[in-house]
């Protein structure tokens, strides 16, 4: 009898039962799983020589694109480092969907996919009861101030979809639909790439040329895949499956998806928005990459003003952790080759 019911769960048998029990699994271990590897993150990011940059571009992103203000450091460095445990998740989903969009559906592959629709939907329910938790007060005080009201509401928009739509999805006969698993791997596997891109780029010293490159690299990959994961594509694929679930007469579940996509669209736009922007200021004419010839001149070539006039262009868009000019000016007014 057990074995009966452990195959069913491997296969994701589309009944209700199985479904629901299968996302609890799924909190279980993908909760468990962000929260140990984000504790080991936290003490090898402290470690790094590039953390102060990175939690200061980390906090200005979250207070920039979605008002999200933690009133303690500590608060934002603990989800600082909880970001890419999230994404490892996506990116196990991601994977899973993989089979079905490139082999065709059949029962191994609907299956892994449903898998894959779970590990998003598991990780979501073990996030929003934990969350909850703390805005009730069950963690006191510091819960409801690691919880800021930004912070949930846009936890909210995200969570909306996956929560209500997976387990009716899984259970149903649109398990098998191809739109269904591109959606998933869309709004997962892309933001795994998307997300380790931004993360990435918070790293790198922009006071040198091969961090701006860099940086500039980052960018033009995460800005890519937002717009056509979370724009373009995501619009086709989200107005096909919604079609084929009205089609089918089940309305129910066409206006819960009407409800659950919209509140995605809403977060994609505010990603999107923020990947944009971060181009334009990346890719503009008014953020120039230093040149080989301004790193080596000489005395008679260079002077105070001219590495004030580069530190500037460094400075224009706040991205430096202290003043160019102090890293790159030599004493006697030329710019340093040191980086």
């Amino acid at each position: 009898m057990a074995s009966s019911f452990a195959w069913r769960m491997l296969a994701a048998e589309p009944s209700f039962e199985v479904q629901a029990t299968l996302m609890i699994a799924h909190g279980i271990i993908w909760g468990r799983f962000t929260k140990a590897l984000a504790k080991r993150l936290g003490p090898w990011l402290l470690r790094q020589t590039w953390q102060k940059r990175f939690r200061e571009r980390t906090a200005e992103m979250f207070k920039r694109s979605y008002d999200v203000e933690f009133p303690h450091a500590d608060d934002l460095f603990e989800f600082t480092c909880l970001l890419p445990a999230i994404l490892w998740v996506h990116f196990a989903g991601g994977l899973l969907c993989v089979p079905s969009l490139v082999w065709g559906s059949s029962a191994a592959t609907v299956a892994m996919a449903a898998q894959g629709n779970l590990c998003e939907a598991g990780w979501e329910l073990s996030e929003v009861a934990k969350r909850a938790a703390a805005i009730l007060g069950l963690e006191g005080r510091r819960g409801r101030e690691k919880n800021p009201f930004g912070l949930v509401f846009w936890m909210g928009l995200h969570h909306l979809v996956s929560l209500t739509m997976i387990v009716p999805m899984n259970a149903s006969k649109h398990r098998e639909n191809r739109d269904y698993h591109e959606l998933s791997f869309l709004l997962q596997f892309a933001a795994f790439v998307c997300g380790f891109a931004q993360l990435w780029g918070f790293t790198l010293d922009l006071s040198t040329a091969t961090g701006l490159a860099r940086m500039r690299g980052a960018v033009l990959v995460a800005s890519i895949v937002a717009w056509y994961s979370r724009a373009f594509r995501f619009a086709v694929v989200a107005t096909r499956l919604l079609a084929a679930v009205r089609d089918a007469g089940d309305e129910r579940m066409f206006y819960g998806g009407v409800v659950g996509l919209g509140a995605m669209a809403v977060f994609n736009a505010a990603l999107v928005k923020d990947m944009s922007k971060r181009f334009y200021k990346f890719w503009s004419g008014s953020f120039l990459l230093p040149t080989p010839r301004q790193w080596n001149v000489g005395p008679a070539r260079s002077s105070p003003a001219a590495t004030e006039l580069h530190a500037q262009r460094l400075t224009h868009h706040d991205l430096l952790d202290e003043p160019a000019a102090a890293r790159l000016g030599n004493d006697d007014g030329t710019l340093s080759k040191e980086d």
